[in-house]
């Protein structure tokens, strides 16, 4: 059941997001009330969704039509064992048209089961398994390798000696994480097909370390950014070769002049492009977008950096910085422009009575510029459906055949992803770091940058 909503979901951080087609999914988090009254007030966590919620809610953003919607949710079968109950720290993504959640921490304990959900009938399901599973844990990584889950670090239980895998578990002293838990550098594949979960013995993996980044960058390699343990803050970056499994890096600035991030956490990445088309290989770049610094405190800067060069490059965004929030990526038209979708987080307050946690919502826009011939053949593939058909014939008797093979392909895609109707497009350069200025969007509104 599906109810159309006239206000943003509630305010939360440490939430799952995903895009599947051209919506965006929220699970779970956090949200804040305050307890308390004078000066006792604080804010309290309260894990979502709640324990009195029967409809276990989960948030769609429509990207196209820009509205938001609730949908209740059940576990397959009538089971509420299939419903995860581990909202924050959950790494979420879409493959082949349907959801998998792995992971989480519900202020009770950790979790490394895997639930799938179909996005249609939004039901979920917890795959049974085969093998040797990660460790229960939240804040590690997780992307796809053609048909499999590939899963990364965290923070979580401690390994059992003897485990395969070349795995290294580092004990957590830090009260303010949780006391006696670890930090680590597994690295799994997961198959949703059979439910076999396989270790994998990795050579040159990063050191253990949670709230970072791993991000898919092309069909065959994702990039880490970025992490924690204990009191340390990094800001490296390792690229995982999947077909081989085995990774490059620490990639680091040559010198204090190089410009480059500072170290973070519970902050975010996204690919620029779509991870699929075949020239993310030599064109890809990824953004990153706020966090937490080394002196707990919000780190205000978003970079974007040119993986094949492994140059960095500063975006200065004039909006408030948060941390812990959630970002998306919706690749409108697959080729022609990008929308990094920001959700929620944690902001620094103005006095401690304040809550932490926002639900604002801020769209970034990254276009590319187009060829006068592009352009043509988006025009033509457009209108395709609304001409005659035996006008269609004669008008294709002009194209030569590359001609036509790329109207008819544009015409394809268009079909499979319909446009998407912000108010406003802005075209940037092709690789997207180049223009004077952007634009970023709020609830209709458009503020710029330079």
């Amino acid at each position: 059941m599906a109810e159309l909503v006239d206000d943003v979901p509630i305010a939360r951080t440490g939430a799952a997001i995903t895009v599947v087609g051209n919506k965006m999914l929220v699970w779970g988090g956090f949200t804040q009330e305050i307890e308390g009254e004078g000066d006792d007030r604080f804010p309290l966590n309260i894990p979502l969704p709640e324990e009195d919620d029967e409809d276990y809610p989960i948030e769609e953003y429509s990207i196209t039509e820009q509205c938001w919607r609730r949908h209740q949710t059940s576990g397959k079968g009538g089971n509420a064992d299939n419903i995860p109950a581990f909202g924050s720290g959950s790494v979420m993504i879409s493959m082949g048209g349907l959801v998998y959640l792995y992971g989480g921490w519900n202020d009770q304990q950790f979790s490394n089961d895997v639930f799938r959900l179909d996005p249609v009938k939004m039901e979920w399901e917890k795959l049974p398994y085969t093998g040797y599973p990660p460790v229960q844990k939240c804040h590690c990584g997780m992307v796809q390798y053609q048909d499999k889950l590939v899963v990364f670090g965290g923070i979580g239980m401690a390994g059992e000696p003897g485990r395969g895998g070349g795995a290294q578990y580092i004990t957590c002293h830090d009260t303010t994480v949780t006391y006696g838990y670890s930090w680590n550098n597994e690295l799994h594949s997961f198959d949703p097909n059979t439910g076999h979960w396989q270790e994998i013995d990795s050579p040159n993996r990063p050191p253990p370390t949670g709230a970072f980044t791993f991000t898919e960058i092309d069909p065959d390699h994702a990039i880490l950014f970025g992490g924690r343990v204990e009191h340390t803050r990094m800001n490296h970056v390792y690229i995982l070769d999947m077909k081989s499994m085995s990774w490059s890096g620490p990639h680091l600035p040559a010198n204090q002049d190089e410009p480059w991030p500072t170290s973070r956490t519970l902050h975010t990445m996204v690919p620029l492009l779509d991870p699929q088309l075949p020239r993310a290989r030599r064109e890809q770049k990824v953004i990153v977008v706020w966090g937490k610094g080394r002196d707990n405190k919000h780190v205000r800067d978003m970079w974007i950096l040119d993986v094949a060069s492994m140059t960095w490059k500063e975006l200065i965004v004039k909006t408030r910085a948060r941390m812990f929030h959630m970002t998306s990526a919706y690749y409108c038209n697959h080729d022609y422009s990008t929308d990094v979708i920001i959700f929620g987080g944690n902001i620094q307050r103005k006095s401690k009575f304040d809550k932490h946690v926002v639900t604002e919502m801020r769209v970034l826009k990254f276009g590319t510029v187009q060829s006068l011939q592009g352009l043509c053949c988006d025009v033509c593939a457009v209108t395709l459906d609304c001409v005659d058909p035996n006008m269609r014939m004669h008008q294709q008797c002009y194209l030569s055949p590359a001609l036509l093979k790329e109207v008819q392909d544009r015409h394809q895609s268009i079909h499979a992803d319909p446009p998407c109707c912000y108010d406003e497009v802005f075209l940037t350069s092709k690789q997207f770091v180049d223009a004077p200025a952007n634009i970023i969007r709020n609830e209709g509104q458009h503020y710029s940058y330079t």
